[in-house]
């Protein structure tokens, strides 16, 4: 008896160091902390419209208090340069950038700007020329800018969230705004 689970355990063995093509077993798993994203990520800091989310950068010391002071939906161009195409509408968050760090701020911070739709769907924003808008800011400490980051949104498309991430989308923390 002895030797036939000695002769089981050690064929377990073999079969496990073998160059078997089986699949193994997936490793386990664990639910993210509550504030962690399911990709590990930290969850994003939220607020609604006209509340302010201390974001921080990547270089030690950058902070920056983001604030979405309102949407404007659908935004009328001051220019005529970049028209929405048809069967679209442009749509501008306007933000206030106020660096509380310690360190300086350069960034575009429409790269790290997204906005979801109530189905969830993300998108991108654009770039139009428009004099107004947030496309390289440079702050020193204590400094501060408002402006607009724009959106090409189809017209009856129905807008949830924004979401900005300092340094072009690559900082450590996501500030969301819910738009409903």
């Amino acid at each position: 008896m002895r030797r036939s689970v000695l002769v089981i355990a050690l064929a377990a063995t073999l079969a496990g160091c073998s160059g078997s093509t089986g699949t193994a077993a997936p490793p386990a798993t664990t639910s993210p902390a509550p504030t962690e994203s399911a990709s590990g990520s930290p969850a994003p800091k939220s607020a609604s419209v006209g509340g302010t989310i201390a974001l921080r950068g990547l270089d030690e010391g950058l902070v920056v208090d983001v604030t979405v002071v309102k949407v404007i939906d659908p935004y009328q161009l001051e220019s005529k340069v970049l028209v929405p195409e048809k069967g679209t509408r442009l749509v501008a968050m306007q933000l206030k950038l106020t660096n509380t760090g310690t360190a300086a701020y350069s960034d575009s911070p429409a790269n790290g700007a997204v906005l979801y739709d109530v189905d969830d769907v993300k998108w991108q924003s654009v770039v139009t020329g428009e004099s107004s808008a947030l496309v390289s800011v440079t702050l020193s400490p204590g400094g501060s800018r408002t402006g607009l980051v724009y959106f090409q949104l189809p017209t009856k498309l129905r807008i949830a969230r924004f979401q900005l991430t300092l340094n072009s989308g690559y900082g450590p923390e996501t500030g969301e705004w819910n738009l409903g």
